[in-house]
Parts: C-alpha cells; structure tokens; sequence
C-alpha cells in the first residue's frame, strides 16, 4: 500500500467515522483510537487485493514468516 493509499484508507475508514463518534480531548486519545484501528485494519479486517483475497494482512505476513522458518 502506498503512503497516500494509506493515508485515504485512515481518513475514510477511522477519521471520519471517529470524529463523527467522538470528541477528542488529546493527542493520546487520538494516538489509542489510530492504534485500534490499525491493529483491526491488519488483524481483523478481511483486504480485497489481489495478494491478500480476503486474507487479513496478519495472516498474510505470518504465513510469509512461517515459510522463512
């Protein structure tokens, strides 16, 4: 994923949604909601390319790790 590809995906799947849901009071809270977020955008949340086809990125990274094993 490219940085602006990434940057869009956080701004329309976490930022907008969050902003809507909450009213930050810190840049610590802001930094534990972009950090749950991106622990379900990798561990959790299925990706549509075509490397991943429906796999989440976790899975994808620890089945490249068990092969280097």
């Amino acid at each position: 994923m490219s940085a602006g590809t990434a940057r869009g995906t956080i701004l329309h799947e976490h930022w907008r949604i969050a902003f809507r849901r909450q009213y930050f009071t810190s840049r610590q809270a802001m930094q534990r909601s972009l950090d749950g977020f991106m622990k379900f955008y990798n561990e959790r949340r299925p990706h549509q390319g075509y490397r991943l086809r429906g796999r989440t990125a976790a899975d994808l990274f620890t089945g490249v790790a068990g092969l280097a094993s």
